[in-house]
């Protein structure tokens, strides 16, 4: 049999990692996880607990991993991400308490650590290989926009099959796609990535383990457009988390059964893909600065709406709240990491930018958990917005100053 040229093989990594993020992203679990807690008897100080713990493991997994991907194989590394989020849900269907979710969130924090920013290294090397890489923002933003379709239309039929039969099965049910997600990765091409740069010069010279590590740590450090991305999404990724899991109580709270939360989750997600889909026309037009002004700013909008009413009138707000904090910025952060970044560093500070985010995230999630136990997601809204408002104002200096 006659393999097919590198060329081809590596063009073909980005239809194949189209299918890959269709099955990887066919979770039907996504508007039912906090509520699947709750009916285990976990409060939402537990739930955001369990949280912390799931970023705290990408804390301490997220660098070692990315530099493994840059090392090693980012093919291999995305196979292993797998491994574990199915894992994860196995051990999910059977959780029953909080020391079992706990086991889980643990074991889906490694595969998160294991996907995020070296799913995008694979696809900009693989594009690079080819010559395509002016295509990176158009297919970046497609993946966004394949993941949250599914993870809408999925979400939508979870949310009525959790209503008819139980929250339970629809976790079982997930691990179906997931297992051809695993496979397809299997067919990708390893795309060729330059190793270590000096004087100038990409050589292939392995540099140790930890050097490499250390070195992207400083280059980061020493970026002022990358130490500026890595705060914007910190900030804006942190509070887009947190919506996730707090629309599902604030829709519960106005009145919305089960069966229809699952709609709505797909309302969400069908804006987050919109945002993701329209980046890079939304950059060609604005270019970074006004892009970011824009995120901002319409994540406090709507923020600010949803937090002052507990009706059907806040509920599109609280949807179009991800049409730009998650879709839109997503994009925006991935494509401006990887223009700043140096190939031999670009997996590395995405993992960095990830851990940055999840170390914040770690944090302030308990305590947005106890606001909500005690005075209602509402509240914790309020709290945001006037965060984000603040924050527009260093956005706008900052431009400002650097223009």
């Amino acid at each position: 049999m006659i393999s097919k040229p590198i060329g081809e093989q590596l063009h073909s990594n980005i239809w194949k990692y189209y299918l890959y993020r269709l099955f990887g992203s066919a979770i039907f679990t996504m508007p039912i996880w906090v509520l699947y807690m709750q009916e285990n008897g976990l409060s939402l100080t537990e739930v955001m607990i369990l949280q912390s713990v799931y970023t705290i493991v990408l804390l301490l997994a997220s660098i070692p991993f990315g530099a493994l991907a840059d090392r090693w194989s980012r093919k291999n590394v995305l196979i292993l991400s797998q491994l574990f989020n199915l894992s994860g849900y196995v051990i999910y269907v059977f959780s029953t308490n909080f020391w079992s979710f706990f086991i889980g969130e643990i074991i889906f924090g490694l595969s998160t650590a294991t996907f995020f920013g070296v799913g995008e290294a694979f696809i900009y090397d693989s594009l690079k290989a080819t010559k395509h890489v002016n295509k990176y923002k158009q297919v970046q933003g497609n993946v966004y926009a394949i993941n949250d379709f599914m993870l809408g239309v999925t979400g939508m039929f979870g949310a009525a099959i959790a209503a008819v039969l139980s929250m339970r099965f629809t976790y079982g049910l997930s691990m179906l796609p997931l297992a051809v997600a695993l496979f397809i990765i299997f067919s990708f091409k390893e795309p060729k990535h330059e190793k270590h740069l000096i004087d100038g010069e990409y050589t292939h010279y392995k540099i140790g383990y930890f050097r490499h590590i250390k070195e992207t740590l400083i280059f980061t450090a020493t970026h002022p457009k990358l130490k500026f991305i890595i705060l914007f999404s910190m900030l804006v990724g942190s509070f887009a988390f947190l919506t996730f899991f707090f629309n599902q109580v604030y829709f519960k709270e106005a009145g919305i059964s089960l069966k229809f939360i699952g709609i709505l989750y797909a309302i969400m997600f069908s804006f987050s893909a919109l945002g993701a889909k329209s980046c890079h026309y939304v950059e060609e037009k604005l270019k970074e600065k006004w892009t970011s002004i824009l995120i901002v700013s319409l994540f406090f909008i709507f923020l600010l709406i949803s937090s002052l009413t507990k009706t059907w009138i806040g509920i599109p707000f609280a949807l179009a709240i991800w049409l730009v904090s998650s879709g839109l910025r997503g994009t925006f952060v991935s494509d401006f990491i990887n223009k700043h970044a140096q190939s031999h560093h670009r997996a590395t500070v995405m993992s960095i930018n990830t851990i940055i985010g999840n170390i914040f995230f770690a944090v302030i999630s308990p305590i947005f958990g106890v606001i909500a136990d005690n005075n209602g997601t509402q509240s914790v809204f309020l709290i945001m917005s006037a965060v984000l408002l603040l924050y527009l104002v260093y956005v706008v200096v900052y431009f400002r100053k650097n223009s």
